[in-house]
């Protein structure tokens, strides 16, 4: 099962679980104010670019013969009962995993979109990352901030929503008709023109540039 986008808060239980030969991947996601953030018993777990965050008991529980891997993720579950790793030794520091204050907007009306200055934007993978968040977002590269990795969109955020991420556009500015010689000679002058279209739903305004 895969769980990708997802935000899960408040739950008396867990935010994501995976038992008994179960297989459980956590992509992108916020697991925030439950009991036990993410739990994983005589299964498998695979967390990245996800925040856990906030929760009571634990962040992560293994238990029994679990197989767990966490990449490129905030937990952070100050105070809770357990601590961040519950059962297995603490992740923070390895693989790109960090544990840090995400600074939601507004935690306490359950927004869960980061503040400027959140230790996770740009702090994830983009390894099997979705190219939109939540909300139809696109990814979007933080000018000022360092990319956790080198990869063609390296500049992923950690969690359900992505910091000053860009709105899809209903405009489709495409290249209709080229009039043009189709050759030239060195040194000399040749005149090109082209149509652009706009195929999308939503009025083209304002100048651009080709």
């Amino acid at each position: 099962v895969d769980m990708v986008n997802c935000a899960i808060y408040r739950n008396a239980w867990t935010g994501a679980a995976a038992t008994t030969g179960g297989m459980l991947a956590v992509t992108n996601s916020t697991l925030h104010a439950n009991s036990t953030g993410a739990y994983v018993e005589d299964a498998t777990l695979v967390l990245s670019n996800s925040l856990v965050t906030g929760n009571a008991s634990s962040g992560v529980y293994p238990k029994g013969a679990a197989a767990l891997s966490v990449a490129f993720c905030d937990v952070y579950n100050q105070p809770s009962s357990y601590g961040n790793y519950r059962n297995t030794t603490s992740r923070t520091g390895d693989n790109g995993n960090i544990s840090a204050d995400p600074l939601y907007m507004d935690e306490p009306t359950n927004d869960y979109q980061l503040q400027d200055g959140s230790p996770a934007i740009d702090a994830g993978t983009s390894s099997g990352a979705p190219s939109h968040d939540l909300i139809g977002r696109l990814r979007y590269d933080h000018p000022t901030i360092a990319n956790a990795e080198a990869g063609l969109r390296g500049y992923v955020d950690m969690g359900t929503y992505e910091y000053g991420g860009l709105d899809p556009l209903d405009i489709d500015l495409v290249t209709s008709t080229v009039v043009g010689p189709a050759i030239g000679t060195q040194d000399g002058t040749i005149n090109v023109a082209w149509t652009v279209s706009n195929t999308g739903s939503d009025n083209a305004t304002r100048a651009w540039v080709d």
